[in-house]
């Protein structure tokens, strides 16, 4: 085997790799019952509250709602990584295997599209799933985090492939 086809052979199984790690990494957080993800958020919170000084000078209700929006952006914050890396590497994984040896602007729009279609539906099918699990519930509005995440990944992916001068792609450079 040739010394290019091997390192597109190996990239494909990385970024393939790296994807089914990321995919079951979210079913495995949406499979936690309420509670449970409930006390990791609330642990996160916590220590994110030592970090910022302002949490030392309020009290009462705007110690209150200084909680809960932080403790909302970490939620939200964590769909939003997650999927994010979901699109980065769906975005890797088509431009490696579909797309070695042409980096045409329609080719990178292919890929992109695939991964941003994919992790989409991966984030619905997500949210189903999470509806069965106790304390838990599906909401649309994290689909709209969740394909956010995925096209930030899908978009920095994209650019990132399709700015670098890898050498297996083009030999000649």
């Amino acid at each position: 085997m040739k010394k290019t086809k091997r390192r597109v052979v190996r990239g494909t199984v990385v970024s393939v790799g790296l994807t089914a790690f990321i995919m079951g990494f979210i079913y495995f957080m949406s499979s936690m019952p309420g509670e449970d993800s409930s006390q990791m958020s609330n642990f996160i919170v916590r220590n994110l509250e030592r970090l910022i000084p302002a949490f030392d000078y309020i009290s009462g209700a705007a110690y209150q709602g200084a909680h809960e929006l932080l403790s909302w952006m970490v939620r939200k914050g964590a769909h939003f990584t997650e999927y994010a890396l979901l699109g980065f590497f769906l975005a890797a994984a088509f431009h490696t295997y579909l797309l070695p040896e042409d980096r045409t602007a329609g080719r990178l729009f292919r890929g992109f599209f695939f991964a941003l279609l994919i992790g989409v539906a991966y984030a619905g099918t997500d949210e189903f799933h999470q509806s069965f699990v106790s304390g838990r519930a599906a909401m649309l509005m994290d689909v709209g985090f969740d394909g956010a995440g995925v096209f930030v990944g899908a978009l920095l992916s994209t650019l990132f492939i399709g700015r670098t001068k890898i050498r297996y792609i083009n030999p000649k450079e």
